[in-house]
C-alpha cells in the first residue's frame, strides 16, 4: 500500500461509508481484480492486478471487522493529529515465541474467506438441525394419522383389542381363521366354527384388498383383511 494511502482509499470509499457500502466495494474490486480474470493478461498487468488484490483483502480484513475498524478509525485520528500511531489493527496476535516475545501476523487475503466459511459453516448446520426437526414432526403426524384411523374415526377400519388383564390372542397371520368375541379377535382352527378368514395382513396404511373388511391390531401394529364366513365359504 502506498504511503499516506488509507484502506478506505484502497477500496474507494468514504471513511463514514456503511457496511453495506464496504462490502459491495470489496466485491466489486475482487471481481475485477482476482486472479482467475487476468489469466490471459500480459505478465506484468496480471502482477499489478495481484499486488492491487492484496491490499484490497487487506483493507477488507480491517473494514469488514467493526472492532477493527474503530482502532484503525482511531489509529487514523492519532496520525493525523501527529500522535504516535497503534500497530496496525491489520496485524492480529497468535502466540509467543521461544524467547517469550509476541508475535503477530498480518491479515492477508486468506483472512476474510475464512470469516465467510465460518459464516456460511454456521448457516449450513442451523439448516440442518430445522430440517431434521421437521422431517421428525411430519413423521409424528404421519403416524398420529394412522393411528387415530385405525381407532375407528368413520373410515371403515374397525380397531380390536383384549380387555386388560386377559391372555394376548395368538398373532393373526394371512390364512388366519378368526372367531370375533366381545371387542377382540380369537384365532381359531379353520376346520371348526370361525367367523371370517384373513386374507391378508397389512401394515398400518396400506390398504386391504377389495371385498375385505380391514380390522386393526393394536397388539401387532397391524392390520388384518377379513372376509366373512359367507364370503369365503364354496357355493
Amino acid at each position: 500500500m502506498l504511503p499516506g494511502r488509507t484502506h478506505y482509499d484502497t477500496l474507494g470509499v468514504d471513511r463514514a461509508a456503511s457496511e453495506d457500502e464496504i462490502r459491495s466495494a470489496y466485491r466489486r474490486l475482487a471481481r475485477t481484480l482476482h486472479p482467475d480474470r487476468h489469466l490471459q493478461s500480459d505478465p506484468a498487468e496480471a502482477a499489478a492486478a495481484a499486488g492491487r488484490m492484496r491490499d484490497v483483502n487487506a483493507a477488507w480484513a480491517v473494514l469488514s471487522d467493526r472492532t477493527a475498524r474503530r482502532s484503525y478509525d482511531l489509529d487514523l485520528d492519532a496520525r493525523r493529529d501527529g500522535a504516535p500511531s497503534s500497530p496496525s489493527p491489520a496485524s492480529r496476535s497468535y502466540g509467543t515465541s521461544s524467547s517469550g516475545a509476541r508475535q503477530t501476523r498480518t491479515a492477508g487475503p486468506a483472512d476474510a474467506p475464512a470469516r465467510y466459511s465460518e459464516a456460511v459453516a454456521g448457516h449450513s448446520v442451523i439448516r440442518g438441525v430445522l430440517w431434521l426437526f421437521l422431517v421428525g414432526l411430519l413423521g409424528a403426524i404421519f403416524v398420529f394419522t394412522a393411528y387415530a384411523a385405525g381407532g375407528g374415526d368413520g373410515t371403515g377400519t374397525t380397531t380390536v383389542s383384549r380387555t386388560p388383564g386377559t391372555t394376548a390372542p395368538p398373532p393373526v397371520r394371512r390364512g388366519s381363521c378368526v372367531a370375533q368375541q366381545a371387542g377382540w379377535l380369537d384365532v381359531v382352527p379353520c376346520d371348526g366354527p370361525h367367523d371370517a378368514e384373513a386374507v391378508d395382513v397389512v401394515p398400518i396404511g396400506r390398504p386391504c384388498p377389495g371385498g375385505s373388511d380391514e380390522v386393526y391390531l393394536p397388539g401387532q401394529q397391524e392390520s388384518a383383511c377379513l372376509k366373512s364366513v359367507s364370503a369365503t365359504a364354496p357355493r
